[in-house]
């Protein structure tokens, strides 16, 4: 199951412009993920949004100690020389490279396998007992689905159903 959800979030930037040919598919991801990874990082995803002159490259990066604005500049100055060399993007674009976020996103099945426990907001595309959106308890996850308890109420939710998935931070 190919697990590639959308995502939304602010980034700490870097302008660049270049002629680069267009990605296709997880072309990119594969392309940037060795390097994050040689840094020491966790490739959490990728954004591109916009086209045209306002075209956006946005680089999700993890790692257990968290993520600072000093580690977010060495992985963006790796990325563009890499992606200029590589030719991986077409025009002109900006590129971001960003922690997750305490709300972070989960995109990938390993993102929803870490959280199980974690509070989530949870939104489908098509009604599940009258509801498209589940606030609560992430109980378990599987290749199919993953399972909510709302309300003292488990929910199971077809991943092919998962429009959007987030985690909720709890502050104690």
């Amino acid at each position: 199951m190919a697990w590639s959800l959308a995502m939304r979030s602010r980034c700490v930037s870097s302008s660049r412009e270049h002629a680069l040919a267009e990605p296709r598919g997880s072309f990119l991801e594969q392309l940037v993920e060795p390097t994050v990874n040689h840094l020491g990082f966790e490739l959490w995803g990728i954004e591109q949004t916009g086209s045209g002159k306002h075209k956006r490259v946005c680089v999700y990066i993890d790692a257990p100690s968290g993520i600072s604005v000093d580690d977010c500049e060495t992985v963006s100055h790796q990325l563009m020389s890499l992606l200029a060399a590589e030719d991986a993007i077409a025009g002109t674009y900006d590129l971001e490279v960003s922690s997750p976020g305490m709300d972070r996103l989960l995109l990938k099945h390993s993102h929803f396998e870490r959280s199980v426990g974690d509070k989530v907001d949870v939104r489908v595309h098509l009604p599940i007992q009258g509801s498209r959106r589940f606030q609560g308890t992430l109980q378990a996850c599987n290749e199919e689905s993953i399972s909510v308890v709302q309300d003292d109420e488990l929910t199971v939710i077809p991943m092919t159903q998962v429009r959007r998935a987030r985690l909720i931070p709890v502050f104690e």
